[in-house]
């Protein structure tokens, strides 16, 4: 079986490295982001170059985000070039948001694309740029069981994933619980 075509929107710190990931297990990439320095790095390594969200799209069957704050990922799903523009043209169907914005953002997010016949996985990550260069990152994945199976050999490059329930903002929920146990027990000690 052919392995999807994959969009990453957001190349940063953490995107990076985890594109460098999926394209070194064999996956075509196509990427954006507002730092021309950091597209390039990775079209330099294989990857195509989208200048707009809706680009990515366009050409991929899965879109995973890795973005700073909700209103950067409202604008890339939302905007006049994000990812539903792209969809109009025949793009992607799958969106894993990487990112951690809070419940309500990836509710949001949710709402608003599978309104449009996508599937959302709400996704955040814990292990900082570490955990995305080594591919151990933990990814706490909300999303229906059928996606969660589809979608789980690409979080497998990426670290290790667990399905923590079937609603947005699941994911978001558990990221945040983890962070506060991590904080208590390094205030403990």
């Amino acid at each position: 079986m052919a392995l999807p075509t994959l969009g990453f929107i957001g190349v940063g710190r953490m995107g990076a490295p985890m594109s460098r990931r999926l394209m070194e297990a064999g996956y075509t990439l196509t990427v954006h982001d507002r730092s021309d320095r950091a597209v390039e790095a990775l079209v330099a390594l294989g990857a195509a170059r989208a200048d707009t969200a809706a680009a990515v799209a366009e050409n991929s069957d899965v879109i995973l985000l890795s973005l700073p704050t909700p209103d950067i990922v409202d604008a890339v799903a939302f905007g006049e070039a994000g990812i539903l523009a792209g969809a109009a043209a025949g793009g992607g169907k799958v969106v894993i948001d990487l990112s951690t914005t809070g419940p309500e953002g990836a509710r949001a997010l949710d709402k608003g694309l599978s309104a449009q016949g996508f599937a959302v996985v709400d996704c955040p990550v814990s292990g900082g740029v570490a955990g995305a260069e080594n591919g151990t990152l933990a990814l706490m994945a909300s999303c229906g069981g059928e996606t969660y199976e589809e979608i789980r050999p690409i979080l497998d490059v990426l670290g290790r994933p667990f399905l923590v329930g079937p609603e947005p903002g699941m994911g978001q929920m558990t990221k945040v619980m983890n962070n506060l146990l991590s904080v208590t027990a390094l205030a403990v000690t």
